[in-house]
């Protein structure tokens, strides 16, 4: 499958970014824990809905301290107040909308900041992850386009890791029969840059919802290091916030 400019939005955040070249136009610090195999496809637990009616949207402290990213959350929140007041008027009434932003790595020049988030309407209540990648010198987000000197090969590289390990584990978990059908690629879910056993950058996470694979559940939560032909891709500025793991 070849990366398309939808597949290029997910390295700085999905739902609030776009990429340029392509139209750009609760209080706690949970970093990721390590994984056996550099895989974590267990089902994860989603966020609790908030109250009826009612928008929940918090940022941990250790993110509080970058205005723009804080604007910029900020922003995704009036968003979910938009669907939730659309979902109001229709079946969906009874949910709320909720997303807890917590720091998944810090460097001396990358914050990045993940969030499960749960709103109101059928679909959207799935679990799914947002994620930034903020450089706090630059006070921006970083696209593909700014992180990669190469966007597309990048891309290429990370949705080909995470469609081998996502096959890996359907083929246990359910059959070889059952992982034959097509990987969605990055499209299908949101990745997150997260730091494990230190401070740089080692891995990628991201939660593919099972609708999206055409089964039921939560769906699978996958991680894979940081390394090998993506590393020399990494623009040499943010290059030492990165650390190779195998």
């Amino acid at each position: 499958m070849s990366p398309t400019c939808n597949s290029l939005r997910l390295v700085a955040l999905p739902v609030l970014l776009l990429v340029a070249g392509c139209g750009e136009s609760a209080e706690a610090d949970n970093a990721a824990g390590p994984v056996a195999n550099a895989s974590d496809a267990v089902a994860s637990t989603p966020a609790q809905p908030s109250e009826p009616g009612r928008v929940v949207h918090t940022i941990a402290p250790a993110a509080r301290d970058h205005a723009g990213l804080v604007a910029l959350l900020d922003a995704d929140a009036a968003r979910g107040r938009a669907v939730m007041e659309a979902a109001s008027k229709g079946s969906q009434a009874s949910r709320g909308w909720r997303k807890d932003w917590r720091v998944t790595a810090r460097t001396s020049r990358l914050i990045a900041v993940a969030a499960e988030r749960v709103a109101p309407t059928q679909t959207d209540a799935l679990l799914r992850t947002d994620a930034v990648l903020w450089d706090t010198r630059g006070e921006r987000p970083l696209t593909a386009e700014r992180l990669f000197t190469d966007p597309v090969a990048a891309i290429a590289l990370i949705e080909t890791a995470f469609c081998e390990t996502l096959e890996a584990e359907r083929a246990r978990e359910h059959g070889f029969d059952r992982a034959r059908s097509p990987c969605p690629g990055v499209e299908a879910g949101h990745f997150a840059w997260e730091a494990v056993g230190g401070d740089l950058i080692s891995r990628l996470s991201m939660h593919f919802p099972a609708e999206a694979l055409g089964e039921t559940g939560p769906g699978y939560r996958i991680a894979v290091p940081v390394g090998g032909e993506l590393l020399p891709l990494i623009r040499t500025e943010y290059r030492p916030d990165f650390a190779a793991r195998e």
